[in-house]
């Protein structure tokens, strides 16, 4: 007679449980609360501008999302979850993240995963788009190694991205 008791104990339990690919809103908000620390601390010295932007994490088994901002009015764009990369949403870009990938990954690789789709989404706006991923890593591992913006090492970094843009995004005339 403790069939009843045992299963109201595990109904209970897994009730409060997130489902397997239901997104966290808790967890969601810590990992865009990671990324936004990692802009705060660059402060966009590194490209000019910040990383940080509009993100949405989500699960295409269940259509569950969690956003840093208000989502757009209007429907979702099919895409939603089912790579990290960015999307259009709302006449915006969107970087987005699968949210079993990232919930799988430890603090370091998801701050890197998340550094990585960010500037993706601003690379066109930089007249940086390219196809070589070792340009992008190159980036996404000085943006996470940045050094003190007032040493040496950060003025010598941000004089290199100051003429980098410069190079790829030329004064109007």
């Amino acid at each position: 007679m403790h069939l009843p008791r045992t299963l109201a104990i595990a109904v209970a339990i897994c009730s409060a449980l997130p489902l397997a690919g239901q997104v966290d809103p808790l967890r969601a908000e810590a990992y865009f609360k990671e990324a936004q620390a990692f802009c705060d601390r660059d402060g966009g010295r590194l490209w000019g501008i910040s990383l940080c932007g509009p993100m949405v994490i989500a699960d295409p088994a269940t259509g569950a999302i969690a956003t840093n901002q208000p989502a757009p009015e209007g429907a979702r764009p099919r895409n939603l979850g089912y790579a990290n990369a960015t999307t259009k949403w709302g006449g915006v870009e969107w970087s987005t993240f699968n949210w079993k990938i990232l919930a799988s990954f430890d603090t370091p690789s998801r701050g890197l995963l998340m550094v990585h789709e960010l500037f993706h989404r601003v690379e066109g706006p930089l007249g940086l788009m390219t196809n070589s991923p070792c340009a992008v890593l190159s980036s996404n591992v000085k943006f996470l190694q940045l050094p003190n913006p007032d040493s040496e090492a950060g003025k010598s970094m941000r004089k290199h991205a100051f003429h980098r843009r410069r190079q790829h995004n030329p004064p109007q005339r």
